[in-house]
C-alpha cells in the first residue's frame, strides 16, 4: 500500500485517507488533520 502511495504522490494525485496507524500516517502524509469526539485535534 505505501508503495501505491508514493507513487500517486509522485505524479501529483491528491488523496483524502483515514488511517489507524499514526507511524504509517506520517510517513506518508504532507499534511495531516487530527480528529477526537468529532472535532480537530491538530493541524
Amino acid at each position: 500500500m505505501r508503495d501505491l502511495i508514493e507513487q500517486l504522490k509522485a505524479g501529483g494525485t491528491t488523496m483524502l485517507g483515514i488511517f489507524h496507524d499514526l507511524e504509517f500516517m506520517e510517513g506518508v502524509c504532507d499534511r495531516e488533520y487530527n480528529m477526537q469526539a468529532g472535532g480537530f485535534v491538530t493541524e
